[in-house]
């Protein structure tokens, strides 16, 4: 498990603003990752809330994410911009995200 991963992305994210591919794909999002491997993912649409409560480790560029509750990890490539932005690749599909703490 990479540490230095884990402290980078601890705290809470939102979705970019200016991500409105993202925004039309998934809706409104709130990553917050907490340093125990904690993940708890909460999508926004319309006026209903979804929480995913899930695992997640690093390794190297990638996070690696599981639900307990229903157990299958999933792989995503990730990267840390130079403007402070966390960007998600999943199949091939970027998503944007801004520090929100």
């Amino acid at each position: 498990m990479d540490n230095l991963g884990k402290v980078q992305l601890a705290g809470r994210w939102v979705t970019d603003p200016t991500d409105h591919s993202s925004l039309q794909e998934y809706g409104q999002a709130t990553l917050e990752f907490l340093p125990d491997g904690r993940l708890f993912y909460t999508i926004y649409r319309d006026d209903k809330e979804e929480v995913m409560l899930l695992t997640y480790e690093i390794e190297g560029d990638t996070l690696i994410t599981d639900q307990p509750s229903s157990p299958r990890r999933r792989r995503t490539p990730f990267l840390l911009t130079p403007d402070g932005k966390l960007v998600l690749i999943y199949e091939g599909y970027q998503s944007f995200y801004l520090r929100d703490d």
